[in-house]
């Protein structure tokens, strides 16, 4: 079962970040080594793993404390892990003495988390502490690589997806040219023409009409005159001039009359068929 469990650990996605670990307190310094030495073994297959020396000096390069004097303080332990990195985490180890008895704590801080991952407390004789230490740092480093990739999985869900670039698209060399025959011609644009207006043809033939009209009338009157000074006429003595019975004044208005009549209707008549031919050009055009 548990060589199953390190092979699924194995597999598994790597902690997001640098995990150290490191002495925690100035206690049992020496036991404290051979614990963390026996967690680091454990977890460096699946984790980049800061040893304490080597976690000493990059904290020291930082600007930060000896991970001693945080004397097992998880608030102390957390400002490394933050000094780290934003994914880093610090595991201390403390190991403290008491008569024929030792005991060891063990707590893994995740940056900017603000609570352990993981913590465990562990006491023996102090004859068989070494060997039992050992064995116990082995079981919590395998559950704490079971933490490690969960907090793993949850940063990489939340980094932003992005788009896969699309392949290039493939572009053929010397294509051969395709001949496209040309669209038709539109059709030709018929615009439909307005018919003619008729309004000159309409005023030519009113004014034919009324001309027509107006001759008729006065010709008739022009007419009727002369036929009064026809009938007027008469022959008294045979060899002599002609007479009229009408009176001088009567003649001459008679006269007048019909010669004003007469030559008023031939305008008109002349007015008439000119209107008449207009008319009758401007209906046929």
């Amino acid at each position: 079962m548990g060589a199953l469990l390190l092979l699924m650990l194995a597999q598994s996605p790597q902690a997001p970040g640098d995990v150290a670990v490191v002495v925690s307190s100035r206690r049992e310094p020496a036991a404290a080594q051979k614990v963390a030495r026996a967690l680091a073994e454990v977890l460096a297959p699946s984790a980049h793993v800061l040893s304490d020396d080597a976690a000493k000096a990059r904290v020291a390069e930082l600007g930060g404390v000896d991970p001693v004097t945080c004397d097992g303080a998880r608030q102390c332990l957390s400002k490394l892990a933050e000094l780290l990195g934003p994914h880093a985490t610090v595991i201390g180890v403390d190991v403290a003495k008491a008569g024929r008895f030792q005991s060891c704590h063990i707590e893994a801080v995740a940056s900017g988390k603000g609570e352990s991952l993981l913590a465990d407390d562990f006491t023996s004789d102090t004859k068989a502490f070494e060997a039992q230490s050992k064995q116990w740092a082995r079981s919590f480093g395998e559950r704490l690589q079971v933490k490690l990739s969960a907090w793993n999985q949850e940063i990489e869900a939340a980094k932003p997806k992005v788009a896969p670039t699309p392949p290039n698209p493939i572009i053929a060399t010397n294509p051969e040219p395709v001949l496209v025959a040309p669209p038709p011609p539109p059709p030709p644009l018929l615009v439909e023409q307005p018919p003619p207006a008729r309004t000159p043809a309409w005023v030519c033939t009113v004014v034919a009409g009324a001309g027509a009209i107006s001759t008729g009338v006065l010709l008739g009157l022009g007419l009727s005159a002369k036929a009064r000074y026809d009938n007027s006429v008469r022959t008294f003595l045979i060899g002599t001039d002609n007479a009229s019975t009408l009176t001088w004044s009567q003649l001459n208005q008679t006269v007048d009359r019909a010669n004003n009549e007469l030559g008023i209707s031939l305008g008109l008549g002349i007015v008439t068929a000119l209107a008449a031919t207009l008319a009758l050009y401007f209906f046929l055009r």
